[in-house]
């Protein structure tokens, strides 16, 4: 935070993998020619771009393979921490490169490459009621104060469920 509190970058980039499937990426707001630049960049590397990742679902995309991450809820109305004073910045260095102004870019690229999986819609919505149910049991599991884990398994489960 306080490199990007220094240097307040233009371009923050955090190079993430998506583990198999295609390439997509996150953004932090959408920029004109973003969508065309990746969809080369995939091209030229025969990588497939992700219609829509599990991490992607309710998110607006200006693109294939391209999403834009909310901003966290609240961030936006939070007053700066005072000098010193560590104060939450948003989900990832993304969201603090925002704050100064920067586009940030989390490209999800595959590590291995797969087939695709075709499921019947039938089939797909069993397994996201199992994984909702599970991750229900997780929210369970968690005490009702805050912590860091909550927001990410209630997203999630909405996802899911």
């Amino acid at each position: 935070m306080t490199v990007i509190d220094e240097v307040r970058p233009a371009l923050s980039v955090g190079l993430h993998n998506a583990d198999t499937g295609g390439a997509f990426y996150l953004v932090s707001r959408p920029e004109s020619g973003l969508v065309d630049v990746v969809a080369s960049a995939a091209d030229r590397h025969s990588i497939p771009l992700e219609a829509m990742p599990s991490d992607c679902i309710g998110l607006p995309s200006p693109g294939p393979g391209v999403f834009v991450v909310p901003e966290p809820l609240g961030l936006a109305d939070r007053p700066p921490a005072a000098p010193g004073e560590w104060q939450p910045a948003g989900a990832s260095s993304m969201h603090y490169a925002a704050r100064h102004g920067g586009l940030g870019i989390s490209p999800e690229v595959p590590v291995w490459r797969t087939l695709p999986i075709d499921l019947p819609a039938a089939v797909s919505a069993a397994y996201l009621r199992e994984a909702a149910q599970v991750l229900s049991r997780l929210l369970e599991r968690f005490p009702a104060g805050p912590t860091v884990f909550r927001p990410a398994v209630k997203s999630r489960w909405r996802s899911c469920g």
